[in-house]
This record gives C-alpha cells, structure tokens and sequence, in this order.
C-alpha cells in the first residue's frame, strides 16, 4: 500500500471515530476527497471514486472536439479515457502542473480517469458549509459545482461529468 493511500485511510478512520454532539449529525454531511491541480484544490463525493491510482503512462490521444481528453490508459485489461478536468469545465490553468495521480470515477457502469497533481486526503463536508460559488472561478459551470467549500475548495458533480455527452466519442 503507497503511502497517499495510507494517509486517507488514516484520515477516514479518524473521522469514521469522531463521536459529535447532535447539532452536528443533523446536518447532512458530504464525504470528499480532495485533490490539487496548478494552484487550486477540488473535491468529488467519494462514492464516485473507484480508485486513486499513482500514473504511471499515459498514452496521448487527441481526438477532435474533445480536447479534454489528454490521453488513455490500460487499467488491469480496460481502456479508460484520461480528462484534464480543467478543458473539460474550461478553467484557465495556473501555474505548473506535475500530474502524478489519477482518481478514476465511477457511475452507472461509466469510468473516467481525472488527473491530478496532489491528492489531499478525505474529508466531510456539511452541507451549511457549502457556497455556491467564489471569484476565481469563471469558467466553471454551476450546473457542474456541487459547492465551494470555506478553504475554497469546489467540489464537483462527479455523475454529470460521468453523464455529460461530451464524454461519449463517437467511434464511427
């Protein structure tokens, strides 16, 4: 077991122990991992993770239109798109970028790979805690942004990125 994947087991089980009063486990508590891209941090609900993977190649594809899809993987025998999540919502990159990691999301039988620089740990969300939206983030959609968290962290919807037709190539 790597040692990201030490840490957010770690963290969970942290806060999986945490006995809080009963204001507390009144309020609707979001589950997310958090992760680094450029300069700014996200989030999706951790339902929607499958896996969080060192990466390790990446095969470049370029497929017009689709710009967004920086390239594709063999994860175990499956092919799986990589997305820049940043072409994707059309979020201005900033500042350099290492990706060395991928979170693979997974709803309704779909699977995509989201890259990322740095992912953070595991954490919870209550629901008062959620702004719609902060400067700073122009480009991405609100039909795509569950909340920005206090710390300015956007959460993302992960089952409309995984159901948006832009994912889906046209293989003709």
């Amino acid at each position: 077991m790597d040692e990201q994947t030490k840490i957010i087991l770690k963290e969970r089980a942290k806060r999986l122990a945490y006995k809080g009063d009963d204001e507390l486990v009144s309020k609707v508590l979001y589950e997310i991992i958090k992760f680094k891209l450029s300069d700014e941090h996200y989030a999706f609900e951790i339902g929607f993770i499958k896996e969080v993977m060192s990466i390790k190649e990446i095969t470049p594809l370029k497929i017009q239109g689709a710009d967004f899809i920086v390239g594709i993987i063999n994860l175990r025998g499956q092919i799986l798109s990589v997305v820049d999540i940043r072409k994707f919502y059309g979020i201005p990159s900033k500042g350099i970028t290492e990706l060395g990691y991928l979170l693979v999301l997974k709803y309704n039988g779909n699977e995509v790979g989201v890259l990322a620089d740095k992912v953070e740990g595991i954490y919870g969300v209550s629901e008062d805690e959620l702004q719609d939206s902060f400067y700073g983030l122009e480009g991405l959609q609100k039909d795509f942004l569950k909340g920005v968290t206090s710390d300015r962290t956007a959460i993302l919807e992960a089952q409309k990125l995984l159901t948006d037709k832009k994912l889906i190539i046209n293989q003709k």
